[in-house]
């Protein structure tokens, strides 16, 4: 189902939200991580968000700076209380923003929605390589599939810090002009196709002296690359421009480079 919900967020809300992301106790943060499917009867864990259309078009269409262009994931939770009862829209949410200076953070934000039969909860296979600044697929898949095979009772861990931050609950996540100039080709080669779309997966990997949180969340660009009927990619000079690339004959791309907040302090002498 679709949450009822409008995607594009006042700036109040995205502050709201995620001062009560802040404040979910730890105990209590395994729980905002389920889900009711009404179209399947049955309860089941949270793992995509998704853009639609229209909005992935505002959104495309509100960046004017391109070289200091920064895409910002934020986390949020939508009530002060946690229900008793599995929701059948998640209280937990995603945002996403175009940061191209210091003030406008949390500004302009765009939320998505769950996508309860999405790629991953499918159970859809697929063996996909990408180009330079998008991960190979298969390592975007090691993540989400971790994801969902972590039990219950440990999904707190993966948004405290382990290192450095210790005990602290990460914010949101800043993507790199590089990475986010990237991303944005994709998004402009997914809206000239006939199926664009933005999914923002969960997923859990490990943490490292400058990812001191082991949860990421992995950017999917959906048609980013034309393919031919056999998954070769048609124009390779797309390939290079836009970092992408995949042969798996979908043309979608995966993104994970996004840096938590708070950072890690600089490492001893840097």
């Amino acid at each position: 189902m679709k949450s009822k919900k409008q995607s594009t967020s006042k700036d109040t809300e995205v502050v709201t939200f995620s001062r009560n992301w802040q404040q979910v106790r730890q105990e209590l943060l395994p729980s905002l991580f389920c889900a009711y499917d009404t179209q399947e009867n049955q309860s089941e864990r949270l793992v995509t968000f998704r853009m639609n259309a229209n909005d992935l078009q505002k959104f495309y269409e509100g960046v004017s700076d391109l070289k200091k262009l920064e895409l910002i994931v934020h986390l949020g939770v939508t009530q002060e209380d946690v229900p008793n009862r599995i929701p059948e829209i998640p209280i937990f949410t995603l945002f996403i923003q175009t940061s191209e200076k210091k003030d406008d953070f949390q500004k302009k934000c765009f939320q998505l929605e769950w996508a309860p039969n999405a790629r991953f909860t499918n159970g859809e296979e697929d063996d996909a390589n990408s180009g330079r600044n998008a991960i190979p697929a298969a390592s975007a898949y090691l993540f989400v599939m971790s994801w969902m095979e972590t039990p219950e009772k440990d999904l707190a861990l993966p948004f405290t810090a382990v290192s450095h931050v210790l005990g602290k609950r990460v914010k949101n996540y800043r993507f790199s002009n590089v990475e986010s100039r990237s991303i944005f080709e994709d998004i402009k080669q997914s809206l000239k196709s006939g199926a664009p779309g933005l999914d923002i997966h969960l997923g859990n990997g490990l943490a490292v002296y400058d990812h001191p949180f082991s949860f990421r969340p992995v950017i999917e660009v959906k048609n980013a690359v034309k393919v031919d009927k056999n998954g070769r990619v048609k124009n390779k000079a797309m390939v290079a421009r836009n970092a992408t690339g995949l042969l798996n004959g979908s043309g979608d791309s995966f993104y994970d480079f996004g840096l938590p907040e708070p950072p890690p302090p600089p490492p001893p002498g840097g």
